[in-house]
């Protein structure tokens, strides 16, 4: 159903009340200042409801409106509802396409969208050289807005806080004794710090010695005494090393003591 330079009008000039619009298509293109309008000069604006099932499409100018007091009176403004639940409402941003639905003196009307996805028409408090949806009244109190985009749902992937903050029980670790310290600083030079590209490398920079483990924290594998030595290969269950680094294929599985030390002793 396109529209070209063409208006859609249930204006009231005088003192009647504005009448109503009602219109139902599959996609609606309103272009070049196409207007439906139930906009009035002194009394209550009309109400306009449009269905539409794919696309409502405005361009250039065009308006949707519901304004009351257009001639500096008074009267509320209308209510404007456009049905879209399987479709989409666009309005190029930049060219002046308004859905409007404000009052002079007394309170702005109501606007509702209801769409798959809205594009281009946005809440804005007054008339901008965008796309503007408004409510607005200029003595008056403001009217309200609805805007309901059914495909997106901003509650989705959201996780529920908890309304109350977590106590976090931390782990005692390493207690510091009386009269110890509890963090030492060490001065070891430029250890770990890269030279200057104008400097030569410094190898002894980046030396560390390893620190010697005690027998009793380290791990060790025991050898089984090798008394079950066998050439049957289908009774070969695994090969060991002895303590000369000989594979030997025996039937028996090593096995492995682990003795884990914790790295904090009592002081």
């Amino acid at each position: 159903m396109p529209w070209q330079t063409t208006r859609v009008s249930v204006n009231s000039q005088g003192s009647g009340v504005g009448g109503d619009i009602q219109v139902s298509a599959r996609r609606i293109n309103l272009d070049n200042n196409g207007d439906i309008t139930a906009a009035t000069q002194s009394t209550n604006g009309g109400n306009i409801t449009v269905n539409v099932l794919d696309l409502l499409l405005m361009r250039h100018q065009s308006n949707i409106s519901a304004s009351a007091g257009e001639g500096q009176a008074g009267g509320n403004g209308g209510n404007i509802t456009i049905n879209a639940p399987k479709g989409f409402v666009v309005a190029v941003p930049r060219e002046d396409n308004d859905v409007k639905a404000q009052a002079f003196t007394d309170r702005g009307g109501n606007v509702s969208i209801t769409s798959q996805r809205r594009f281009g028409l946005e809440f804005r408090e007054d008339d901008t050289p965008l796309s503007d949806i408004t409510v607005s009244s200029r003595f008056g109190e403001d009217g309200t807005t609805q805007l309901n985009d059914l495909s997106i749902d901003p509650s989705r992937g959201l996780t529920q806080l908890p309304e109350t903050p977590r106590i976090v029980e931390l782990s005692e670790g390493c207690q510091v004794s009386d009269g110890k310290e509890a963090v030492q600083f060490f001065d070891i030079g430029r250890g770990g710090t890269p030279p200057r590209p104008d400097e030569p490398l410094n190898i002894d920079s980046y030396l560390i010695e390893w620190n010697q483990l005690d027998a009793e924290k380290s791990n060790s594998l025991s050898f089984p005494t090798i008394t079950n030595i066998t050439s049957n290969h289908e009774n070969i269950r695994g090969k060991i090393f002895t303590p000369n680094w000989e594979i030997v294929k025996t039937n028996q599985l090593p096995t492995a003591i682990t003795r884990m030390t914790a790295f904090c002793q009592s002081q």
